[in-house]
């Protein structure tokens, strides 16, 4: 089954919009009442629209260059005031003041809006996939997105870059070429910068699997910038927050992954072989703590998940059980 996603700007009407930036950009900072509080919650949560609306709006306003925007909106604002100070009377001074605040509140809420819906920097896309369901997406300079089961992306694209951040599960990218704006795609664990080229990130619970099929990408790692490292086509490897794993070459030309519902596993946890084929179940499958590190390999096929669990408890001397309608592997 596929799932074509659409941007979320066909959705939601202005009205909402409007009501949404107002939560985000004003009273969701305030100390608002909390049953003002619930009640706007409650409302963002009536409709899946308006909540990625939300948190996409408040990924900006969160964002690091939009900080330092507002910051100089400041500085640009005050140098004003004491200029309008020097060249004024106290009567006019006290009544530009009372005006600046009105004002300059007004301009933040408008800076906000403006940088959310601009050409430079284009209102954030979200994304998600569920349990059963791929999909596949062209962006707006041409790359493509291929989207596995039961994962979330969101696309934030400026004049400057264009930024990923793979919020849960596993995607392939094709990328256009533009080397005035970097192709950045951002997980839990690293920053991965695409230098033209094609490749699958799989975001695991500890971390993220980059198997790179035609260009390069360089890692940095989140919390080891200095151990950056090119791969190219042909290699792959198993990065952590705290820096990557050896770098591996495989075959291109016998390569296969989710998209030809193949799961190929070399020595990958158990806990993380689990997690991907829940993907592609209607029900859970839960494993016991003490298990969770098994080394498991092989190749599965993602279009019979039951067979895959009889190899793995089979080959493992593993059990299966029934609790509470959930299945549960164990010793």
């Amino acid at each position: 089954m596929v799932l074509r996603l659409i941007p979320k700007q066909n959705i939601l009407g202005d009205s909402e919009r409007e009501k949404i930036s107002q939560w985000v950009l004003h009273e969701k900072y305030e100390q608002s009442a909390a049953e003002q509080t619930s009640e706007t919650e409650v409302w963002l949560d009536k409709k899946p629209e308006r909540r990625q609306e939300a948190d996409a709006l408040d990924a900006i306003w969160n964002d690091d260059c939009f900080t330092e925007a507002l910051k100089q909106f400041e500085t640009n604002q005050q140098n004003r005031q004491q200029k309008s100070q020097q060249n004024h009377q106290t009567s006019d001074h006290k009544c530009s003041t009372l005006w600046y605040g009105s004002i300059a509140a007004s301009v933040v809420l408008t800076l906000g809006i403006l940088l959310f819906r601009s050409g430079d920097v284009s209102q954030p896309v979200y994304f998600n996939t569920q349990k059963l369901q791929t999909a596949h997406q062209l962006l707006d300079d041409g790359s493509r997105l291929d989207i596995s089961a039961a994962s979330q992306l969101l696309v934030k694209y400026s004049a400057a870059e264009r930024h990923i951040d793979l919020v849960e599960g596993e995607a392939q990218f094709n990328v256009s070429k533009d080397p005035a704006r970097p192709f950045v795609v951002e997980t839990r664990h690293a920053t991965l910068q695409a230098l033209g080229t094609v490749f699958n990130v799989d975001q695991r619970r500890d971390s993220t699997e980059l198997t790179v099929l035609e260009g390069r990408v360089e890692v940095a790692p989140l919390q080891a910038g200095n151990k950056r490292v090119i791969l190219t086509a042909g290699q792959r490897a198993l990065i952590r927050a705290n820096g990557h794993g050896p770098v591996e070459t495989f075959d291109l030309t016998s390569y296969r992954d989710w998209q030809q519902n193949i799961l190929e596993a070399d020595n990958m946890p158990l806990a993380d072989i689990i997690d991907e084929l829940n993907r592609y179940r209607n029900t859970a499958v839960g494993i016991h703590p003490s298990i969770s590190n098994l080394p498991v390999s092989g190749t599965f096929r993602l279009d019979d998940t039951e067979k895959n669990l009889q190899l793995i408890t089979s080959a493992y001397q593993l059990t299966i059980s029934e609790q509470n309608g959930i299945t549960f592997i164990s010793r």
